[in-house]
């Protein structure tokens, strides 16, 4: 296991924060049963395990007049709390399996990476450690499910539904970086929210008397990508960004400038892949694909392609300029990056990247309602809307009728060619 480092561990004791450590060479976690796998009910949070700071911090230890400001940007897990936590990890790399003939109920588990940083302060240089999959299997159900893997594969197969435990719990929660996560059932498919590990809201377990500034930056890879089939019934991303967020705010630090803005918990990797073999693709909430290059978004419904919730949800393949997010090289604070993601969300200029994110894309994306409708589900003609902001060709299909649904398409070449069929 590495240790704190001389450097990490002043800065952390000059702004009365935790020490995080960088574990390494992790071992391997495996968990079966004949019948169930069932975990106790917490509200432990993803950042109760783990310590994050980003940016530039200006520390004063002489009294000077013009004190020096240091690259402060690492995170690191919380190994003198462990004793309170719940659930699984697999710290430092290593890999997690879970397997059931029933049901897996409840299962928290966190597969980080950490980000040691190596630059003496005066340049931003981190050393990133750790990775590893996590395959979980159930006979019948996988019910509410709160997994980070922060690098590798998250597998998620059930025989019967990926859902919540009751009507009172959450669906899937999952926390991502560089990963890549396949969600399969015969039945449905329920997630709550697919959010970006260090964009998280911190932990008040990081705190240690000192004040702790908010940090926000995204560590999606190009390769980041979500697919969710269904083989008999249908796939929701209900993306409930109010209901998860109150059911962890207890666990949440009182930082500084901390982010007022709940769609850090709609914002999913650069490729989606949705589809529903004999029954319906749904979004609940709006949500976006965050801006990569070669960026993917296929939804493919045997009957409809729906929008479920009150007021209209919108679906966003992102052209947004990256660094107004916050990114590793660049984080940013709460206080200015609120209205950087409201304006991603809605495209609003100046928002868009000033060279097109997608321009050397050559693959359209796909909506597809095999043989329904592309539809809000429950609104009346002219009532509800359902809207697509896709910035890239699109081929869209409805076996019978586009109804209510609003497209906003950017061609990046003179060649680039959108379909709307039905």
């Amino acid at each position: 296991m590495a240790d704190t480092g001389d450097f990490n561990a002043y800065w952390l004791f000059l702004v009365g924060l935790r020490y995080p450590q960088y574990p390494e060479h992790g071992g391997n976690v495996a968990i079966a049963a004949g019948h169930d796998v069932k975990f106790a009910k917490t509200d432990y949070f993803f950042t109760d395990w783990l310590a994050r700071i980003g940016g530039k911090v200006t520390i004063d230890t002489a009294g000077t007049s013009n004190p020096p400001t240091y690259e402060l940007t690492t995170w690191g897990v919380l190994l003198d709390d462990l004793a309170n936590q719940q659930g699984v990890a697999a710290m430092g790399g290593g890999n997690l399996a879970v397997t059931a003939g029933n049901d897996i109920a409840n299962l928290y588990a966190t597969l980080p990476v950490t980000a040691r940083q190596n630059g003496g302060g005066t340049r931003n240089q981190v050393e990133i450690v750790g990775g590893g999959n996590a395959t979980v299997i159930a006979g019948r159900d996988i019910l509410s499910p709160r997994i980070q893997v922060d690098k590798g594969e998250l597998n998620l197969t059930a025989g019967r539904n990926i859902t919540a435990a009751t009507s009172n719990d959450l669906n899937a929660v999952l926390a991502i970086a560089d990963t890549q996560v396949n969600l399969h059932a015969r039945g449905d498919i329920i997630v709550d929210a697919i959010v970006n590990s260090t964009v998280l809201p911190l932990a008040a377990a990081q705190n240690n008397g000192g004040l702790l500034p908010s940090n926000y930056f995204f560590t999606y890879s190009d390769k980041a990508s979500v697919t969710a089939q269904s083989l008999g019934g249908d796939v929701l991303l209900a993306n409930r960004a109010k209901k998860v967020d109150t059911a962890f705010a207890a666990r949440y630090a009182t930082d500084l400038f901390r982010s007022s803005s709940l769609r850090f918990f709609e914002i999913y990797p650069g490729t989606v892949r949705l589809q529903a073999l004999q029954g319906d693709v749904k979004f609940a909430n709006d949500m976006m694909l965050f801006p990569t290059a070669k960026g993917q978004l296929e939804v493919n419904a045997a009957n409809n392609v729906a929008s479920t919730g009150d007021a209209t949800a919108s679906i966003v393949l992102s052209d947004a300029d990256v660094a107004s997010l916050g990114t590793l090289a660049a984080p940013r604070t709460g206080q200015d990056v609120d209205a950087a993601l409201e304006a991603a969300m809605k495209q609003i200029n100046p928002q868009h990247a000033t060279q097109p994110v997608h321009r050397d894309d050559n693959t359209a994306a796909i909506i597809d309602a095999l043989n329904g409708d592309i539809a809000p589900q429950f609104a009346l003609p002219g009532t509800l809307r359902f809207q697509f902001t896709i910035n890239k060709s699109l081929l869209a299909h409805a076996g019978r009728d586009l109804i209510n649904t609003d497209f906003y398409i950017q061609h990046s070449r003179d060649s680039d060619i959108s379909e709307l069929l039905a």
